[in-house]
């Protein structure tokens, strides 16, 4: 229903201009609705765009038997690149990256890069995270299905 405002002249009552009611005290709540509608986002989606830079001082490196992992951040857990590298070159691999929160803690990003170069015989990724994380993980997958590769991992370094 219009509300319309009303003003008296001198002549009578004549209708002065249509506007809706503006009085916030009279203006009615909204009680919540059924909760199975309600969304619930993480902190992490509120999260600004960071910018981290590489920080030589502040790296970490992981080995296993093919497979290298190489993490630098800037001091504060800012994590800037992953860079993991197999001794052996192999086609259609690609390297996932997962950051987490602190050691065994929430994923905070995964990334999936299947750009890898084959410098001198290996196999080679880098992966820009540019993410708070207090450890990233890598592995190697098969770039179709994303089953891990033999021996390809993961590994972890904790930042």
């Amino acid at each position: 229903m219009k509300k319309v405002r009303y003003a008296i002249g001198a002549l009578g009552i004549a209708p002065a201009m249509a506007l809706p009611f503006t009085n916030g005290a009279a203006a009615a709540t909204h009680a919540p609705g059924n909760s199975a509608k309600r969304v619930t986002l993480t902190t992490g989606q509120f999260a600004p765009d960071l910018t981290c830079y590489h920080q030589a001082d502040h790296s970490g490196r992981a080995h296993s038997r093919n497979l290298s992992e190489y993490v630098d951040w800037n001091g504060a857990n800012c994590v800037y690149k992953a860079h993991g590298e197999l001794n052996i070159s192999v086609s259609h691999l690609a390297m996932r990256t997962r950051a987490y929160s602190r050691p065994g803690g929430a994923r905070v990003w995964s990334n999936y890069n299947s750009h890898g170069t084959f410098p001198g015989g290996h196999t080679s990724f880098t992966t820009t995270v540019n993410r708070d994380a207090g450890q990233v993980c890598i592995a190697l997958v098969f770039e179709s299905t994303h089953v891990l590769l033999n021996s390809g991992g993961p590994i972890c370094v904790n930042t």
